[in-house]
């Protein structure tokens, strides 16, 4: 990490309660899956086009400042719920986590990020099988690094460019891919991003997902 053992260990000003949020998190993720299945039994089957709430979660990877000092994020998840206003145009919500640990002289230094983001989707149903969607969000991203239950968090407003396919395996479930860009505005007071994950600002980063989509129905 840059700065060393030193440097990191001035960061933390205060207990944190890192390992609790990261343990419900990873709790969350795989109950909202099970879930997923569950509803996908019982709920009244419908394709994404006449469905006026799309749920949808899976995997997550980050990587803060690509191509110039990348900072890779593999162990993730997100959530995100669509509540879809006509055939194209959907409101989004989206909350999605990444983790990492490193060894500092024998500790685990942990670093996580989250975001919290709403906005726009908009989606081509031409094909019914084959939905691909751009969308538009702004919001939040909370960094957090932590050592022996101390640790210190910084949370900067974000906004969040791109898209993906979603394709429908059957009428109660189906897969997503996508990618985005998010701009984090780190030009706030105090500590930037990059300060906790070891690199460069952190202004920029690329997202990737792939998860489950399931679409909802009123019976």
């Amino acid at each position: 990490m840059n700065g060393g053992a030193g440097g990191a260990l001035v960061l933390f000003s205060r207990a944190g309660l890192v390992e609790d949020i990261e343990m419900y998190a990873s709790r969350l993720f795989r109950g909202f899956l099970v879930l997923l299945l569950l509803l996908g039994q019982f709920v009244a089957p419908a394709s994404a086009q006449d469905a006026p709430v799309e749920l949808s979660g899976g995997y997550q990877l980050v990587s803060l400042e690509p191509g110039h000092d990348t900072q890779t994020l593999r162990t993730g998840w997100y959530i995100d719920v669509a509540g879809n206003l006509t055939r194209m145009l959907a409101i989004v919500g989206q909350v999605g986590g990444n983790y990492r640990i490193r060894d500092l002289l024998g500790n685990e230094l942990r670093f996580s990020m989250h975001e919290f983001m709403g906005g726009i989707r908009a989606s081509s149903r031409g094909n019914a099988a084959v939905v691909p969607f751009g969308q538009a969000l702004a919001g939040a991203v909370r960094a957090n690094l932590s050592l022996q239950g101390e640790g210190v968090s910084v949370t900067k407003f974000a906004l969040q460019f791109g898209g993906g396919v979603n394709w429908r395996l059957t009428q109660r479930i189906g897969i997503r891919v996508g990618a985005d860009y998010l701009r984090i505005f780190n030009g706030q007071e105090g500590r930037d991003i990059g300060d906790l994950s070891g690199g460069d600002r952190g202004d920029h980063a690329l997202r990737f997902v792939a998860g489950a989509v399931l679409p909802l129905a009123r019976r």
